[in-house]
């Protein structure tokens, strides 16, 4: 919200540390190296967060669109996204938590965003 990522990477880093194992946790902490420039370790955090067993809890989901949307990555992000929607336990966020989100600000302007929102979220 305040996109104070300096900060965000501190409060990623100790949530990781408090649950080193909670994918959510490995894919927010690697959203925050990537944009403080650490590449290599991000993409290790996101593959981890990533494992488990099918299927993936929604949040898994939409916060591995949030890494690839920062990656730069619009087709795998908005492939995440996707799986999100149609997860049925994607409810908790709404259109304003999802156009509000900076991790998604790169997808703006893409059609194929649009086109997701427009399908699924309806505040």
């Amino acid at each position: 919200e305040r996109q104070d990522f300096v900060r965000a990477a501190e409060h990623a880093r100790a949530a990781l540390a408090l649950s080193p194992d909670d994918p959510i946790a490995r894919i927010q902490c690697a959203v925050q190296f990537l944009r403080l420039g650490n590449p290599e370790e991000a993409q290790a955090l996101f593959r981890s967060g990533m494992q488990g067993e099918p299927p993936l809890h929604c949040c898994v989901l939409y916060n591995g669109a949030c890494y690839q949307a920062v990656r730069g990555d619009k087709v795998k992000a908005l492939a995440l996204l996707e799986r999100f929607f149609l997860d049925p336990n994607h409810h908790h966020n709404s259109q304003a938590d999802v156009l509000g989100d900076p991790d998604l600000e790169a997808l703006h302007g893409d059609p194929g965003f649009q086109d997701l929102v427009d399908r699924y979220l309806r505040d």
